[in-house]
């Protein structure tokens, strides 16, 4: 089979009702596909709901417990049987033809395919797009246009991040990373770490921006989980995402500055969310060290962060690709 859909759901029958019927509409250009969707043991009627509207069209993967994202990822990933796995959530809106344009840029070196991913608003941001920092020990994940930058890249171009919003991957290469890290559920970091992975033996990322698709971004959790919730399990996940991955002592060194820095603020202004999301970070250092052993390293971290940073994409906004 050519290509394993796999949308992870929670709670999302309204979301469904608008956004399946235009996927399945696109999926009829692919040469042979399935579509699993895995159901986070939702409280809704969106189980109900997609065996009595799409029975023949989809297979559905019920969770007796709510496990989170990787894990509902993973159990779809496990369950394909495509050599190509598009993830894709519930909440992003098909408006063209893009599953065929992505499937054409796989080679053996290739990991991932991203479209660009245009959020809602004035600002129209690009979600698909993104670069990598590591200011002042920081290590993070950016969006350029996200602070007011304008970029136009009209050629595909290497990216360090897929954004599992909606990004076509090679199965067997996810099979072979171990899929997606658990210790990051019920969500956030999740994709970064997969993909850096990835980039640390020579696979490739590409961003095409002549694919587009729209990301009604964060509906499920924004909806499900308080702001406080989420600022401390992004700062806990990005933690252990930078743990995980810094491979020299000089970005060592630094970060180890950037923690100080964070803590001392979070105890100055008695920020109890920062306070909470450092402790709970410490708390998984064995796992970390465990972790750190498994991952394999082709490309050290300095050289992805130096490829990746925004300076190297200068050309891009100039038009030019870098692919």
């Amino acid at each position: 089979m050519q290509l394993s859909v796999i949308i992870p759901n929670f709670n999302g029958k309204k979301l469904f009702e608008k956004t399946l019927p235009l996927l399945l509409s696109e999926l009829q250009s692919v040469e042979s596909y399935e579509v699993i969707i895995v159901d986070d043991s939702s409280t809704d009627d969106s189980v109900k709901y997609l065996k009595e509207n799409f029975k023949n069209e989809i297979r559905v993967l019920k969770l007796k417990i709510n496990s989170g994202f990787s894990k509902a990822c993973n159990i779809g990933i496990e369950t394909a049987s495509g050599d190509y796995v598009l993830l894709i959530n519930n909440d992003v809106v098909i408006k063209e033809a893009f599953i065929n344009n992505l499937l054409q840029h796989f080679n053996k070196q290739i990991f991932a395919v991203v479209p660009s991913i245009k959020l809602p608003g004035e600002k129209c941001e690009e979600e698909g797009f993104t670069v990598i920092s590591f200011s002042n020990g920081d290590l993070s994940i950016k969006m350029p246009n996200e602070k007011g930058l304008e970029f136009k890249i009209k050629e595909p171009t290497f990216i360090p991040h897929a954004v599992a919003a909606c990004a076509v991957y090679d199965r067997q290469k996810i099979l072979k990373l171990g899929m997606f890290d658990e210790m990051f559920s019920p969500y956030f970091w999740e994709d970064v770490d997969l993909s850096l992975k990835a980039l640390k033996l020579g696979w490739k990322i590409i961003y095409d921006p002549s694919v587009k698709v729209m990301h009604k971004k964060s509906k499920t959790v924004k909806k499900y989980y308080k702001f406080t919730r989420r600022f401390i399990v992004n700062l806990r996940n990005r933690l252990l995402c930078t743990w995980s991955h810094l491979d020299s002592d000089k970005l060592i060194k630094k970060h180890f500055i950037y923690l100080t820095y964070l803590y001392e603020k979070g105890r100055v202004l008695k920020d109890k969310n920062i306070l909470i999301g450092l402790n709970l970070a410490f708390e998984m250092l064995n796992e970390i060290a465990l972790k750190r052993k498994r991952i394999k390293h082709k490309i050290s971290m300095e050289k992805i962060i130096k490829d990746y940073s925004l300076d190297k994409y200068e050309k891009d906004f100039n038009n030019n690709s870098v692919l």
